[in-house]
């Protein structure tokens, strides 16, 4: 511990940079462009992060490297930041700083994982203070303090944490895997109308099978909207009083870092098996494993059916026909919505004794991925809580056998 230092960000790092100044393209060409929108989830999804026209120069100047660190520096979420990780055809937007680390004394995967966590965090919260338009500045952001260990036990930590990662990571495609799975199913069963490899009998009269019926989903499926009780009413820590607020962008993340008091919900809560749809800000997305209040851009989905299952309604909603009525029907000129769709939703509904057989299979699968997730959610908070107890020294690493 005695060749432990506190330093400073900005003491470790050979180049702090703004990002640029241009905005995405919609055209497929380019190389991938950054913005805050993209590293406020678990980990960036650069399969949607959009593209940007950008010169030779320009790009040799705000070019992306495995290792840097990317900074969000506006907004409500200043502070956010993330570790790149892979060697990606990317630059930055101006509303995020990079880091770039001193190879010979930082190593990206320790410093980066602190730069991501909520001490981090914590730090940037204590300078935006109460803002209204809070950010932060590469000056402030810089002047960060950390404690470096030598590199071969920030490397011996890192790896550590870079465990739980990998247990997270195969649960995330084991879910994935489930979640295509049950796509697939439903597709097979209710739009081609064929069941364990056989077509099934269609009625020429209703062009569905003998029995199914063409129905409004209200008549079956309440949309039921959230509350909103107010910025003011915010916290930021968790307590024994208070409850999860899940807004429309912490739909993707699966987690929310906003609290209310549970007085204040109106009873707007939901539960991890709870299937929820946007229909304002971002609309169309589907999404189940949360719990707490849920905001008015959010629905929940409430079968008035027994056997109308969560797992039907999740690829129901997420089926290209109710996608496409939700893009077709959202307006507006800064934030979408998307409303007055549900008032248009259609699906077809197939007999009792298919839905039933439907659900003893598909249901399996639902509470695997719901089980998963648990296993997920608890491997992130076991690694929270290991990681300011490593990175203070609190745990002697010397005595932990790790190949790194």
């Amino acid at each position: 511990m005695s060749d432990w230092e506190e330093v400073r960000l900005k003491d470790i790092c050979t180049n702090i940079q703004y990002g640029y100044t241009e905005s995405a393209s919609n055209e497929v060409i380019g190389p991938k462009f950054l913005r805050i929108t993209d590293i406020v989830n678990s980990s960036i999804h650069w399969s949607t992060v959009p593209y940007c026209k950008i010169t030779d120069s320009d790009f040799k100047k705000y070019q992306l490297f495995k290792g840097d660190i990317v900074v969000a520096r506006t907004g409500n979420t200043t502070g956010w930041a993330k570790l790149i990780r892979n060697n990606i055809n990317s630059v930055f937007a101006s509303y995020l700083i990079r880091f770039q680390l001193n190879k010979d004394v930082a190593y990206s995967g320790y410093v980066g994982r602190l730069i991501e966590s909520d001490i981090f965090k914590g730090y940037v919260r204590s300078i935006i203070g109460g803002s209204a338009q809070p950010g932060a500045n590469a000056v402030f952001l810089s002047d960060f303090k950390l404690i470096l260990p030598p590199l071969p036990t920030q490397q011996k930590i890192a790896k550590i944490l870079s465990n739980y990662d990998d247990l997270i990571e195969n649960n995330l495609k084991r879910i994935k895997l489930l979640e295509e799975s049950a796509r697939l199913t439903y597709e097979e069963w209710f739009l081609r109308f064929r069941i364990d490899g056989k077509k099934l009998d269609i009625d020429s009269e209703s062009g569905l099978p003998f029995g199914w019926k063409n129905v409004l989903l209200s008549d079956y499926i309440d949309l039921l909207r959230g509350h909103e009780p107010g910025s003011s009413a915010y916290e930021e820590e968790k307590t024994s009083s208070n409850i999860p607020f899940i807004r429309v962008g912490d739909l993707s993340k699966r987690e929310s870092d906003i609290y209310i008091s549970k007085d204040l919900s109106k009873n707007k809560i939901i539960e991890e098996s709870d299937i929820l749809l946007s229909l304002d800000g971002s609309p169309g997305m589907v999404k189940f494993g949360l719990s707490g209040c849920y905001s008015t851009g959010i629905r929940r989905a409430l079968s008035k059916q027994k056997n109308i299952s969560n797992i039907f309604i999740l690829n129901l909603l997420n089926s290209q026909y109710i996608q496409s009525l939700i893009n077709a029907y959202a307006t507006g000129a800064t934030i979408l919505h998307a409303g007055s769709s549900v008032k248009k939703m259609r699906f077809v509904l197939p007999t009792n004794e298919i839905l039933d057989k439907y659900n003893d299979i598909e249901m399996k699968k639902f509470r695997s991925i719901l089980n998963l997730q648990g296993q997920i959610k608890f491997l992130k908070e076991a690694r929270d809580i290991l990681l300011p107890r490593l990175m203070t020294g609190m745990i002697d690493t010397d005595k932990l056998k790790v190949a790194v």
